[in-house]
C-alpha cells in the first residue's frame, strides 16, 4: 500500500498565477480518502459538499473552473482547496504545483470598461449588494473610474469577492452601458419631483412585506410616523432593531435608483434654493398634479424620505413648526428679519424677504433662512400658493396674538393654518366640547 504523504495547513497566501491545467487528477490510491477528514476550512468543507464530494475520488477529472462556480467559493477557498490536492495529484507535474490556482470562469482575464460620461459617479450611488460594496471599500475605490482598466481576475483575490460577486460588478457596468441609470443621450426628466417620487414608490413595493410595513409606519407613509418603541412593540423587536431595519432601508432606497436619483435629487434642491421654496406637500402635489402622476403614498412621507437622504434643501413636512429653542444663527436670521420688517404691513415672498436679509448678512444661505422662519413663532406662513410662499409682519406679541386668533376661531377670516401656528404657540389642547382651553407654558 502506497505510503499517505504529510499533508500541510493550507496557508492563506500565493495567490500568483501559475500554468493551467483544467481538470483536478487523482492519485487512484487515494481516491477512497474521506474529504470529511482533510484539513479544510468550514467554507472550504461547505464548497466541496456543495459538489456532492464525500471521497477524493469524486473529485477526479472534475474541471477546476466548476469550484468558482459554488456559493461563497471565491479565489481564496480556490487556492485552499487546490493547495491540498496537490498532495494527492496524479502526477508528478501537478505535485510540483502546476495545477492553476486562479482559473477563473471564462471572461475573466478581460479588463473593465466604464463609459466615460460614468466614470465620475461615485460607487455609493449604484445599487451594490452588502458583499461587493465591502470589496470595493476595501479597495479604496470610491468612483466608477478607479474601476476603468482594473482585471476581473485581480478582484477575486481580493477577500469575500467570488464569482458571484465579480459577475453582479460585471452586470452593474452592463446596465451603466445600456443607460439605465442615465446618460447624457438621456437628459434627466424636467421634472425632478416625478422622478423621485416615482422612483421611491417602485422600490418601496419592491421591500420584503414586513420591512415595508415597518418603514411606512416609521415615516408615516400612511400618515402620521410611529415612535421607534411603537414600530417596536408592533413588531415584537427592540426599538434599535427598528432604528437599524429603517437606516439599512433608506440606503436600499437611495441606491435602488442609482446616480439618476441623486441627480434629480441634487437638481430638486438646487431649484428649491434658487427660488427660496422650501419642500412642503403643496409643492409636491402641484408638480405632481401637473404630470397627472399619482403617489402612492402620504406626501409628507417623501418630504421626510429626501429630507434624511439629502440635506441641501429645507424641507417642511407638516408645514411650519414653531419651536421655542433655536440656534444663534436661526435667531440672527429672525432678529434681521424683523428688523427689515419695521414700518411696513404688507406681506412679503420668502424670495424678497431673503434679499432683505442677504443686504446685512451676506453669508446668510436659503437653506438657515428657511430654516429660521420653519421655527419661528412670531411670523405668520402663507403657503396657499407653493411657488410664491409669504411671510406676514411679526407681532408685538405671538401669545397675545395666538389668544386673539383662537378667541376668534369661529369667524370666516380665521384661516385653518393660523388656527394650527396658534395651537402651536400656546400648546393648545381641543375639549369635548369643541372648546379650546390654553395650557399654561409659564
Amino acid at each position: 500500500m502506497q505510503q499517505k504523504p504529510a499533508i500541510n495547513p493550507p496557508s492563506p497566501e500565493a495567490t500568483t498565477p501559475v500554468p493551467i491545467e483544467n481538470v483536478f487528477r487523482i492519485n487512484p490510491a487515494f481516491f477512497q480518502e474521506k474529504t470529511r477528514d482533510l484539513p479544510l476550512s468550514k467554507r472550504a468543507m461547505s464548497a466541496l459538499a456543495r459538489m456532492g464530494t464525500q471521497k477524493l475520488g469524486d473529485l477526479d477529472g472534475i474541471a477546476c473552473s466548476k469550484l468558482l462556480e459554488l456559493k461563497n467559493c471565491g479565489a481564496k477557498t480556490f487556492n485552499e482547496i487546490v493547495r491540498l490536492i496537490e498532495k494527492y495529484a496524479q502526477s508528478e507535474s501537478q505535485k510540483d504545483g502546476q495545477i492553476n490556482r486562479t482559473v477563473y470562469a471564462s471572461g475573466n482575464n478581460r479588463t473593465l470598461s466604464i463609459p466615460e460620461y460614468a466614470r465620475n459617479w461615485p460607487v455609493s450611488h449604484l445599487p451594490l449588494s452588502i458583499r461587493l460594496d465591502h470589496v470595493l471599500q476595501k479597495l479604496n475605490h470610491k468612483t466608477l473610474g478607479d474601476l476603468h482598466g482594473v482585471v476581473c481576475a485581480d478582484l477575486l483575490v481580493v477577500p469575500n469577492c467570488g464569482q458571484r460577486t465579480l459577475n453582479e460588478l460585471q452586470d452593474i457596468i452592463s446596465r451603466i452601458e445600456r443607460g439605465e441609470f442615465g446618460s447624457p443621450e438621456k437628459p434627466l426628466t424636467e421634472n425632478p419631483i416625478v422622478s423621485l417620487v416615482g422612483k421611491i414608490d417602485a422600490t418601496v413595493a419592491q421591500l420584503q412585506p414586513q420591512y415595508r410595513q415597518i418603514f411606512i409606519d416609521r415615516t408615516g407613509g400612511m400618515g402620521q410616523p410611529m415612535a421607534l418603541a411603537e414600530v417596536g412593540r408592533k413588531f415584537n423587536m427592540t426599538r434599535e432593531r427598528v432604528r437599524q431595519i429603517v437606516d439599512m432601508l433608506l440606503v436600499r432606497i437611495t441606491r435602488a435608483g442609482g446616480p439618476e436619483f441623486a441627480q434629480a435629487l441634487k437638481q430638486l434642491g438646487e431649484e428649491l434654493n434658487r427660488l427660496v421654496l422650501p419642500l412642503t406637500p403643496q409643492f409636491i402635489k402641484s408638480n405632481l398634479d401637473k404630470a397627472s402622476f399619482t403617489a402612492a403614498h402620504s406626501l409628507p412621507f417623501y418630504i421626510r424620505l429626501m429630507d434624511w437622504i439629502s440635506k441641501d434643501f429645507s424641507a417642511w413636512p407638516t408645514g411650519q413648526t414653531p419651536a421655542a429653542l433655536r440656534t444663534p444663527e436661526l435667531e440672527k436670521v429672525l432678529t434681521l428679519l424683523k428688523k427689515r420688517f419695521e414700518g411696513k404691513t404688507m406681506p412679503m415672498t420668502f424670495a424678497e424677504a431673503y434679499q432683505e436679509i442677504k443686504t446685512e448678512d451676506a453669508s446668510c444661505t436659503p437653506f438657515t433662512f428657511m430654516e429660521a422662519l420653519r421655527y419661528a413663532a412670531e411670523f405668520e406662513i402663507s403657503l396657499d400658493d407653493p411657488f410664491k410662499p409669504t411671510i406676514a409682519p411679526p407681532e408685538e406679541s405671538p401669545r397675545r396674538w395666538a389668544q386673539t386668533v383662537l378667541m376668534r376661531a369661529k369667524e370666516s377670516s380665521i384661516t385653518s393654518a393660523s388656527l394650527a401656528r396658534a395651537r402651536a404657540i400656546l400648546q393648545v389642547r381641543r375639549s369635548p366640547r369643541s372648546e379650546y382651553h390654553l395650557v399654561s407654558t409659564t
